[in-house]
């Protein structure tokens, strides 16, 4: 079927609309270059399995974050600097000291030029600005997004004209039941991962892995994703849950969930090396739809802060080189 377009917000926000041969509908915006729904047929007609709202401006309003590509950096870079070579290049502070997710009116704010590829994929291209919060550039950014059967892929591609950083991902939130106002406490959750990257007070990673046997980081096999909720030591203390990232195997499917009433199963295949899952623990604003721990994010991306941490990879981006990388999203009835 052929994409649709239709108004969303402002004049230079468009909503995408793909549906495939299943049945699985995704809207998309250039708004940010993010997911807005992600309809998947069930028992019981269609259910939407993400959190999405109606307009750039609701995004503004509620949560601008929420479904978007966001980077140059996914995640928080520490003490809102990094160092390329001998020089030292200062970022804009968004979060305690910290630059988060690439600083205010980035990749998540900016409106991506449209290009369509086909009945089942377009994409997004937009260029960051040399200097931009702080990062070299500029930095042109193409996410291809498309849809086949019950999968929805994703691919982002960066080059820059100077050397820089690069370290995007999709910050969609999902919740399988699709009802953001109950928590996804039991989900069924399953990731190949045998290690995971504590954290700092200031929500940064500590620098080094853990095993996630006999925690409540082990997911080796199917768990409720809200074993990790109600506990009183210092990770929980600073996520209110999970905000944390898992070193993943190689083997696809590296992440697979379940809803809470069992009919539905999304999987996750990346050919990143983590994936930081936040379960939205902090309290909401008064009037907000979604409850505390009313979704979860599966953000693929190398390890956060891998500036500063050795060991956690390299996301120095050299001048024109390419950056790839590609993550799948399949959902089925369990």
């Amino acid at each position: 079927m052929a994409i649709t377009v239709s108004e969303f917000g402002a004049e230079q926000s468009k909503l995408y609309r793909l549906t495939s041969e299943t049945g699985v509908e995704v809207a998309l915006t250039n708004f940010g270059a993010r997911i807005v729904e992600f309809w998947v047929p069930d028992s019981d007609g269609k259910r939407n399995i993400v959190v999405g709202y109606a307009s750039d401006e609701a995004y503004r309003q509620e949560d601008v974050y929420i479904g978007a590509i966001v980077g140059p950096v996914a995640g928080r870079l520490s003490g809102a600097e990094i160092t390329l070579g001998e020089e030292t290049f200062n970022l804009t502070a968004n979060e305690k000291g910290n630059n988060l997710h690439g600083g205010p009116e980035s990749l998540h704010t900016a409106y991506w030029d449209t290009e369509f590829l086909s009945d089942s994929s377009l994409a997004f291209t937009t260029v960051l600005a040399d200097g931009q919060n702080g990062f070299p550039g500029p930095i042109a950014v193409k996410v291809i997004y498309e849809l086949v059967g019950n999968a929805l892929t994703y691919r982002v591609e960066g080059v820059s004209e100077k050397d820089t950083v690069f370290n995007p991902t999709n910050h969609v939130y999902f919740n399988l039941d699709g009802d953001v106002t109950k928590v996804i406490g039991h989900h069924k959750l399953k990731i190949k991962a045998n290690q995971y990257a504590p954290l700092k007070e200031d929500n940064t990673p500590a620098g080094h892995l853990e095993n996630v046997a006999d925690t409540v980081f082990d997911f080796r096999d199917f768990a409720p994703i809200g074993q990790g909720f109600h506990r009183d030591d210092l990770q929980h203390q600073i996520a209110q849950g999970y905000d944390h990232a898992w070193v993943l195997d190689a083997e696809a499917p590296q992440v697979e969930v379940k809803s809470s009433d069992g009919k539905m199963r999304l999987t996750l295949d990346t050919d990143l090396p983590s994936v930081v899952i936040y379960t939205y623990g902090w309290p909401v604003a008064e009037g907000r739809e979604i409850v505390p721990h009313g979704a979860f994010t599966l953000e693929t991306q190398l390890l956060p802060d891998a500036m500063v941490n050795p060991g956690f990879g390299d996301i120095t981006l050299k001048a024109g080189a390419v950056f790839t990388s590609q993550t799948t999203f399949t959902v089925t009835l369990a």
